[in-house]
């Protein structure tokens, strides 16, 4: 075992390895930051990116080398890393709750958890297309 990142991130979460890169991508979920490093770096050597965008509850990769940020609101950007977020999907009538965690099943689709933000709201999973737009 080895420390791989030192990043001050208050919760680390969604470790995705993006192979075309050679590199690690993580998310600070309360910091609303992405983080990523090669695998050969140093642990305190890493990027930073904040996108502004509050919490970040996960990533995923998209086409040519974007990515998709999963957050409050339950709100979906694309960008780049640095670059700039467009917002390319929301849930309906998800502004008490964000997305916690996403798995990336290929073609578009993703099944993305829910998890509430205020009390008596409750968590769900979706799964949602983003090809089609449709949840």
């Amino acid at each position: 075992m080895r420390l791989f990142a030192k990043s001050p991130c208050l919760v680390a979460e969604g470790p995705r390895w993006r192979t075309s890169e050679n590199r690690l991508y993580w998310v600070d979920v309360t910091g609303g930051e992405v983080f990523r490093q090669n695998s050969e770096s140093s642990s305190g050597d890493f990027e930073r990116f904040a996108p502004g965008l509050g919490k970040i509850g996960a990533l995923a990769f998209a086409d040519a080398g974007e990515l998709l940020l999963f957050t409050d609101r339950c709100e979906i950007y694309r960008t780049s890393f640095g670059g700039k977020p467009e917002c390319v999907a929301r849930l309906p009538g998800h502004s008490e709750t964000r997305f916690n965690d996403v798995f990336d099943a290929g073609g578009g689709v993703y099944f993305c958890g829910v998890a509430p933000v205020r009390p008596n709201v409750r968590g769900e999973l979706w799964r949602i297309d983003l090809t089609s737009g449709s949840f």
